[in-house]
């Protein structure tokens, strides 16, 4: 996939290196200490969805304005929903609200199946419009 068709360059991991060098540096401060170590790295494969979605959401916004920013917006919606309303954790030690640290999340397997089918429409149809037609049916199989 292309992410600077301009110059016609690849997507690859090495490229984030590139991405953090043209990025201006108001964009880079806006960054918590964690994403700005990974995109200071250039390890495009380690970048996480708050990292990601900051990128193209915000500063510089790569997506602002065009149809597949509202498709990253749900996915950094699910993320947030996740991660700041955690499922609650049971385990067999405590029996109840896990309180222990090793206890498995518990989420009702219908709403897992409706978020899991939400995100999987959204990441089709982002895929779908930012590779190639090629590049998706490789990505969907």
């Amino acid at each position: 996939a292309s992410f600077n068709k301009s110059a016609g360059k690849e997507w690859s991991p090495e490229c984030g290196k590139e991405v953090y060098k043209t990025l201006p540096r108001e964009c880079v401060s806006k960054l918590g200490k964690e994403s700005r170590a990974g995109l200071e790295s250039g390890a495009t494969d380690t970048w996480d969805i708050t990292l990601l979605s900051s990128l193209l959401l915000f500063s510089p916004g790569y997506l602002k304005a065009t149809p597949e920013e509202e498709l990253c917006t749900v996915i950094r919606t699910h993320r947030n929903q996740l991660n700041h309303n955690p499922p609650t954790f049971k385990c067999d030690a405590c029996q109840d609200k896990c309180s222990c640290g090793l206890g498995q999340p518990i989420m009702a397997k219908s709403e897992f199946d409706t978020k899991w089918q939400e995100l999987t429409s959204v990441i089709s149809k982002l895929t779908a419009s930012v590779l190639s037609k090629e590049e998706h049916q490789k990505f969907a199989s």
